[in-house]
C-alpha cells in the first residue's frame, strides 16, 4: 500500500520561542504548513532542542537549546509523528534534559531515535505500525557518543558515527538487520552530518563532502529508501541514488538564527514522498518554505524567558508575503512537482501592553519566484 510521508529539516524551537509563547500562547509558529501536514501518514523532523525545564547547561557549550515542556505541544500542531534526536543539542542540558525530552515525546506519542540513556537505546531503530523504519545517527560531537563514560556524563548520548573516517560499518549492519524484518516496508535513515555552513562551489552553491556522498551510496545500496539529512542550517543537494532518495540537508525549517544571505538560510523545504506499493520511493514533491522575522513587543520575565537568549537573532522587519506561486520541476529519475497552498495572510497576534521589543519567527510556504529559484538551485534541481 502506498503511503504519504513528509520530511522537514532542523526544528530549533528553543531559546526565544519560550518567551514568544510565554507572551502569546496562541502564536502560530508554523504559519500555513499545518493545513498541508494534516492527514500525512508520517511527518518527520530533526528536533534540535531539548524539551526540559532543567537549568544546568552542558558546561562550556556556546549554544544550549531548551523548550519548556509547557510549549512542546507545538510539535503536535504540526502533526509530527517522528523526530530524530541524534544531533549536537540533545544533551545541551545533560542527562536530565535528555530524560525529560524522551519522556515528553513519549507522552505525546511522537516516536524518536538517535539518542538514549544507553548505547543500545541510542542505536535502537523504530518501526511504526504502518511499516516505516527509522534509524538515526550523528557525526558530531564525538564526546556525546552513547556508551562512552566521561567526567561530565555517563552512558547516555547519541548514536555517533565518524563520517570523516569512513567508520560507518555498525550503521550498515543495523540497516541489514532492519531490512530482514518482515514488517518493514520503507526505511528512513536520519543523519546529522557535515559542518555548519558547507563549502560553496564555483556557482556559490553549498555542497556535501565526499565522505557524505560515499556514506549515502553505501546506505542506499544496502536498502535505505530515504536519507533524511540535516545539520548544515541551509539546503544541500537532493538526489536519487540506488533507487533511494538522498536529502543531504533540508535546511532549518524553523529557527531564531541570524540570517546568512549567501546561504539563503531563511529558506528550506518540506519534501513529500509517496511510496510505491512495495514501500520504495515513488513520487517526490519539493515544497519550498521561508522563515519570516519581525519585531513585536515584550520579553516576558521569568524562567525560560530570558532576553539574553536572543544572541544571534536577526532583527528584520521584512513583511510577510503570502502570494501564491506554483512550482513544477522534473529531473532525470526524479519527478518533483508542487501545488500551491492557498491561505489568508497570517497576521501575528502582538499585544501593545509591553515594555521591550521581541523578535517573532514564523515559517510559511515560499511564494516568491526568486526564493523558489534559490531553493531549486541549492537543491541542484
Amino acid at each position: 500500500m502506498a503511503q504519504n510521508l513528509t520530511l522537514g529539516g532542523d526544528v530549533m524551537l528553543g531559546r526565544s520561542f519560550n518567551a514568544i509563547w510565554s507572551h502569546n500562547p496562541r502564536f502560530n509558529v508554523w504559519g500555513d504548513l499545518p493545513s498541508h501536514l494534516r492527514g500525512r501518514q508520517a511527518v518527520i523532523f530533526n528536533l534540535e532542542t531539548t524539551l526540559t525545564n532543567h537549568s544546568q547547561k552542558w558546561p562550556g557549550k556556546r549554544f544550549n537549546y531548551r523548550l519548556s515542556p509547557r510549549w512542546a505541544g507545538a510539535l503536535e500542531e504540526a502533526y509530527v509523528s517522528h523526530v530524530s534526536l541524534a544531533n549536537n543539542h540533545s544533551l545541551d542540558f545533560g542527562r536530565q534534559g535528555l530524560i525529560d525530552t524522551l519522556q515528553c515525546l513519549d507522552n505525546m506519542n511522537i516516536s524518536h531515535a538517535g539518542a538514549g540513556l544507553t548505547l543500545a537505546q541510542a542505536q535502537q531503530a523504530v518501526i511504526s505500525p504502518n511499516g516505516i523504519g527509522y534509524l538515526s545517527a550523528s557525526d558530531h560531537p564525538p564526546y556525546w557518543a552513547a556508551g562512552v563514560t566521561l567526567s561530565l556524563k555517563g552512558a547516555e548520548g547519541i548514536n555517533y558515527i565518524n563520517v570523516k573516517a569512513g567508520d560507518w560499518g555498525t550503521l550498515l549492519q543495523q540497516v541489514r538487520q532492519l531490512r530482514a524484518q518482515p514488517r518493514l516496508r520503507t526505511l528512513i535513515c536520519s543523519l546529522h552530518w557535515g559542518s555548519n555552513w558547507a563549502d560553496l562551489d564555483a556557482q556559490s552553491r553549498p555542497q556535501p563532502t565526499a565522505a557524505m556522498q560515499r556514506l549515502a551510496y553505501d546506505l542506499t545500496r544496502e536498502g535505505v529508501d530515504i536519507i533524511h539529512g540535516h545539520s548544515a542550517h541551509h539546503l544541500l543537494p537532493l538526489v536519487m541514488m540506488n533507487s533511494g532518495l538522498v536529502t543531504y540537508s533540508l535546511g532549518d525549517l524553523i529557527d531564531d538564527y541570524l540570517d546568512r544571505p549567501q546561504y539563503r538560510s531563511y529558506l528550506a523545504c518540506l519534501v513529500d514522498v509517496t511510496t510505491t506499493g512495495e514501500g520504495r520511493v515513488g513520487q517526490v514533491v519539493v515544497r519550498p518554505t521561508r522563515i519570516s522575522r519581525w519585531v513585536g513587543h515584550s520579553w516576558p520575565l521569568g524562567d525560560l524567558a530570558d532576553p539574553s537568549s536572543t544572541e544571534n537573532l536577526s532583527i528584520s522587519t521584512e513583511n510577510l508575503s503570502i502570494s501564491t506561486e506554483n512550482l513544477s520541476i522534473s529531473t532525470e529519475n526524479l519527478s518533483i512537482s508542487s501545488s500551491a497552498v492557498r491561505q489568508e495572510p497570517v497576521r501575528p497576534l502582538l499585544l501593545s501592553t509591553t515594555k521591550a521589543s521581541q523578535i517573532y519567527h514564523q515559517v510559511n510556504f515560499a511564494r516568491r519566484e526568486e526564493e523558489i529559484a534559490d531553493v531549486n538551485r541549492f537543491l541542484g534541481l
